[in-house]
């Protein structure tokens, strides 16, 4: 009698802890699908989130406000134009550029503020650099020899004429050769002078 009593206790309690569990499940399917997860009101906050935007899937998705249509399309045309062209476009510095990639080494001319004229063949050793060329001042003549360093852009060269009486100590940017260098010319009988050199690269 008492095993039957036991048994039916265990049985009560099984029955009992089955139901709750179901309606455990039941209460909890009722809580996600009843709007407390996926549905619901939430007032003003859900116009901002109305844009198909949110849930569109394609990538071509264009808005219907008039002001992001005009900001998609600027965006679009920045991002179609040609990697080439963006190399090609001129700037002010294009020049010093291709100077500053072959260095000092070259055909220059330099055109002193005082109305000489120094054409020079430079050739380039590490930060050395030397040459030869002429100094043309009005009708005359005369060979010249330089020397000098190169210091990133900056290149300070010593001229001097085949006399050897003067001395030309030229400083100028060849990275910006849109804008005069400096110099000073030193004479062995004459006060040192100063003025300005605008310089071009022959070749």
């Amino acid at each position: 009698m008492v095993t039957l009593r036991g048994s039916f206790v265990i049985k009560s309690w099984t029955v009992l802890i089955m139901l709750s569990m179901l309606i455990t499940l039941s209460s909890a399917s009722d809580w996600l699908e009843g709007g407390y997860v996926g549905s619901g009101n939430y007032g003003d906050v859900r116009q901002y989130f109305t844009d198909p935007i949110f849930y569109s899937t394609g990538g071509s998705y264009t808005s219907s406000d008039p002001a992001v249509r005009q900001m998609q399309a600027s965006m679009d045309r920045q991002n179609t134009v040609p990697l080439g062209s963006l190399a090609k476009t001129p700037t002010i510095g294009s020049q010093a550029a291709t100077v500053v990639q072959s260095g000092a080494a070259g055909s220059w001319r330099l055109e002193l503020s005082d109305g000489r004229v120094i054409d020079l063949s430079l050739f380039q050793s590490g930060s050395r650099v030397f040459g030869g060329g002429r100094i043309t001042s009005g009708q005359s003549v005369t060979g010249a020899l330089a020397s000098g360093t190169l210091s990133g852009y900056r290149l300070q060269l010593d001229v001097v004429p085949a006399s050897g009486s003067e001395l030309y100590a030229i400083n100028m940017d060849i990275s910006r050769l849109y804008l005069p260098g400096t110099y000073t010319a030193y004479g062995a009988y004459t006060p040192a002078k100063t003025g300005t050199v605008t310089v071009s690269k022959v070749a």
